[in-house]
C-alpha cells in the first residue's frame, strides 16, 4: 500500500499547510528586516526631478535618514525572525507528528484486518461443516438411524456456528471501515482507469 495514500488525510493535509504556512512567515519576516522605500513617492515630495537630488545635500540627508531609521529596532526584527522560526520548527514538528501517528493508525487498522479476516474465514468454515451435520443428521432422523434429539443438537451447533460468523463478517466489516478512516478517504480510482471504465 503506497505511503502516498496519507496525503488525503484531513490531519496531515491540515498540519503541512501549517508547516507551509510557518516557512513563509519566517521569510516573510526576514524580508521585513529591510525597508521598503519607494524612490518615486519619496522624491516626488522633495524634488521635481532625481537630477535634484544629486544638487540638494538636504534631500540627500533625507534620504539617507529614512534609510536608516528602519535598521535601529534595538533587535526588534531579529526577535521576530526567531520566533517565526522557532514557529515554523513546531509545526514542521507537528506535521512529522502528525504523519507518525496516521502510519501507527493505519498499520493497526491493517493488523486488525487482518485478524479479523482469518477469524472470519475460519468461523465460515465452521458454519459450513456445521450446516453439513445439520444435513446429515436430518437424513439420518428420516431413515430412521437417528432421534429428533439429534437433529436438534445438530441445528442448534449449526445455527450457534451462523450467529459466530456474522459477528465475525461484521467485525471484519468493521475493521476495513477502520482502515478507510485511517486512510482518510480511501482508495481513489485514478482517471484514466475510470475513463476506461466507461468507455464501452
Amino acid at each position: 500500500m503506497p505511503s502516498t495514500l496519507l496525503a488525503s488525510r484531513p490531519d496531515i493535509r491540515a498540519a503541512e499547510a501549517r508547516m507551509r504556512a510557518a516557512r513563509l512567515q519566517v521569510e516573510a519576516v526576514r524580508a521585513a528586516k529591510f525597508p521598503l522605500i519607494s524612490l518615486t513617492g519619496a522624491l516626488g515630495q522633495q524634488s521635481g526631478a532625481l537630477g535634484d537630488l544629486l544638487t540638494s545635500p538636504g534631500r540627500i540627508w533625507t534620504l539617507a535618514l529614512g534609510l536608516s531609521a528602519p535598521l535601529l529596532d534595538f533587535g526588534r526584527a531579529d526577535a521576530r525572525t526567531d520566533q517565526a522560526r522557532s514557529q515554523a520548527i513546531q509545526a514542521q514538528l507537528a506535521y512529522e507528528q502528525a504523519v507518525l501517528t496516521a502510519f501507527r493508525e493505519v498499520s493497526d487498522a491493517l493488523a486488525s484486518l487482518d485478524h479479523t479476516r482469518h477469524i472470519e474465514a475460519a468461523l465460515l468454515a465452521q458454519r459450513d461443516a456445521s450446516a453439513a451435520a445439520a444435513r446429515v443428521s436430518r437424513v439420518r432422523y428420516e431413515g430412521g438411524y437417528a432421534g429428533w434429539l439429534e437433529v436438534l443438537d445438530a441445528e442448534r451447533t449449526a445455527n450457534t456456528a451462523e450467529q459466530a460468523w456474522v459477528q465475525a463478517r461484521q467485525a471484519r466489516l468493521s475493521a476495513t471501515i477502520d482502515l478507510i478512516k485511517a486512510l482518510g478517504s480511501g482508495w481513489t480510482t485514478p482517471a484514466n482507469q475510470t475513463d476506461a471504465a466507461r468507455t464501452p
